[in-house]
């Protein structure tokens, strides 16, 4: 009776043993493995992309946001400030 309890444990040592064995012999990285794409399971963004687009028309910047994930405009052109007809020198220089 003791013996079948003895070779019980035996077996479940040796095999668990060969398990870990084997996987250290085949390792997951020789595996061959293939990248998921957005299809295989509905990936999507969690928001749009924005960014804000500045132009100059004259003497004034203006800005207006665009849609980089949909191609779309958002808003109208926001008038951001004018542009000052000389610049001061960042330097303090005085220019004639």
């Amino acid at each position: 009776m003791k013996l079948k309890k003895v070779q019980k444990k035996l077996a479940a040592v040796i095999g668990a043993s060969c398990l870990a064995l084997t996987l250290f012999v085949c390792p997951a990285a020789s595996l061959p493995v293939q990248a998921a794409t957005n299809q295989d399971y509905g990936i999507s963004p969690i928001s749009d992309i924005k960014t804000w687009i500045y132009a100059m028309n004259g003497d004034s910047i203006y800005k207006r946001l665009f849609n980089n994930s949909t191609g779309n405009w958002i808003g109208d052109w926001i008038f951001v400030r004018k542009i000052p007809e000389k610049a001061p020198d960042p330097n303090g220089h005085h220019h004639n």
